[in-house]
């Protein structure tokens, strides 16, 4: 694309990609005035300005601006400039995202010279790449906005040092929109560093590249993508001979951290409240009590502000049996992925199988448990809950193998993260905007849903091992000792 001097062209909602110059300017050659919103230029190619080349001249009407607003440049190469060079005009970058361009000589990701300027603003400017001046070659304005880079060399700043980060995107793929982008990932340093007033106003408008609002929790992002998948979508607890309550979840780009609620049901309390770091997906709980259940939420958060909270998962302290001797104990893990459907995952530490499982299924309300034998190997079954809670008790057979681990249960449907990570796409391929997190969501709010929903556990936990013991006598030869309590 060429857009010469007195003229006014904008790119917007589009993808330039495979396209190539044997000079200048391997997507677009301008010496006008260009604006690019929410675009992405990729895999371009030419001697100056891979994907960009902007030129002032002496002719009045040859006035050199490139206003890059929420968009992407990326994977494009050059002797100079990889993704953008600039010749005596002004380039305006706006939350964009410059990652991964290439230059054979300097300037991977902006090559400005003669007396052009490159302003920056909320913009991640990372891992280009170049013998010399690997992101930037050349005068950069920053004034008093935030800015990310990974390697400054070579880059002449006026004013704020934008923040030193290494990290890595997520490859260029499709997270809703228009166009492809490059996703922040677990415990990105560009989380809520942009200026708000910035990003509220007019070019960015309150919008990233895919469309989506920003902010999406309490500030806004720097780059052209907003932070938007939240961490803790498919909690599970397992239960095994190491730890009685082994807690994972799915993390996420958009929380600052995360609470996990442990809320005691025998005590009626909420005895911990364990604060984790961005980029946690587990949590190993060893003080679990025998004659106590304990209800796990993981909550993820940003500053004050409650982004969502997991399904809630359940552990009853003191309800394993093992096998004496040797005292392994099998492992049981549940998930649920914001659905009514529970997966339980089985096995023997330390062995190939047992002679077979068997999977006791205990309703809460106290009426008769189903059963279901399974194959003696390792897996994964499923049973449907209708959204009521149930608990689950796996036994392996005999043969010196195991009994079983702590009785372990789940609460279905009390999730609010939504039943996927990934924001959906109507049938043109746009973004759908998603729910924003919930408003007014308090650990005390979320403790009481947690009493009302799983108050009926307490005092349960003696009649779920009493159960399980006698499941497991069912089950074992009659060999004296066999079944006893851990």
């Amino acid at each position: 694309m060429v857009n010469g001097c007195g003229a006014v062209a904008e790119i917007r909602n589009s993808t330039l990609q495979d396209n190539f110059a044997d000079n200048s300017g391997g997507a677009v050659y301008n010496q006008g005035v260009l604006s690019v919103v929410a675009s992405t230029l990729a895999s371009n190619g030419a001697g100056l300005g891979g994907a960009i080349f902007n030129q002032r001249t002496i002719t009045p009407d040859c006035l050199g601006r490139v206003a890059l607003t929420n968009s992407t440049l990326t994977g494009n190469v050059a002797f100079r400039g990889g993704g953008v060079a600039n010749y005596t005009g002004h380039v305006l970058l706006t939350n964009a995202t410059l990652y991964q361009n290439t230059a054979s000589l300097t300037g991977g990701g902006l090559y400005s010279f003669g007396v052009g300027d490159v302003d920056m603003r909320s913009t991640m400017l990372l891992r280009n790449t170049a013998p010399t001046s690997p992101n930037c070659a050349g005068p950069v304005f920053t004034g008093a906005f935030p800015n990310l880079s990974n390697d400054l060399a070579g880059c002449s700043l006026n004013g704020n040092a934008p923040i030193h980060s290494a990290e890595s995107l997520g490859d260029l793929a499709d997270n809703g929109g228009p166009t492809k982008t490059h996703a922040l990932q677990l415990g990105t340093a560009a989380l809520n560093k942009g200026d708000l007033a910035l990003c509220a106003a007019a070019p960015v408008s309150g919008k990233d590249q895919r469309g989506k609002a920003r902010p999406f929790g309490a500030g806004c992002e720097l780059g052209a993508v907003e932070a938007d998948v939240v961490g803790g979508r498919g909690f599970s607890i397992q239960s095994d001979s190491r730890v009685a309550a082994s807690l994972r979840w799915e993390g996420g780009n958009g929380q600052a951290g995360y609470t996990i609620l442990r809320y005691n049901v025998t005590t009626n309390s909420t005895d911990t409240l364990l604060a984790q770091a961005a980029n946690s997906t587990f949590y190993d709980d060893i003080w679990v009590l025998d004659g106590q259940a304990y209800c796990y939420v993981v909550i993820p958060t940003d500053g004050a502000l409650i982004l969502g909270t997991s399904d809630a998962l359940c552990v009853l302290g003191g309800t394993r049996v093992k096998a004496p001797l040797l005292g392994f104990i099998g492992a049981l893990q549940i998930r649920l992925d914001q659905s009514s459907t529970s997966t339980l995952t089985y096995d023997v530490p330390g062995f190939f199988s047992a002679t077979s499982f068997r999977l006791v299924i205990f309703p809460i309300d106290g009426s008769t448990p189903q059963t279901r034998t399974l194959p003696g190997l390792p897996g994964t079954t499923t049973h449907e809950t209708g959204g009521a809670t149930f608990c689950y008790d796996m036994i392996a057979n005999p043969g010196p193998r195991a009994t079983n681990p702590d009785v372990i249960c789940a609460s279905p449907g009390f999730s609010t993260l939504g039943a996927s990570a990934k924001a959906g796409a109507g049938p043109s391929g746009r973004f759908k905007p998603g729910a924003a997190p919930a408003p007014k969501l308090t650990i005390d709010a979320v403790t009481k849903r947690m009493k009302e929903r799983l108050a009926s556990l307490a005092g349960k936990v003696d009649g779920m091992r009493q159960r399980a013991e006698e499941a497991v006598a069912k089950t074992l030869p009659a060999t004296p000792g066999w079944g006893q309590r851990q």
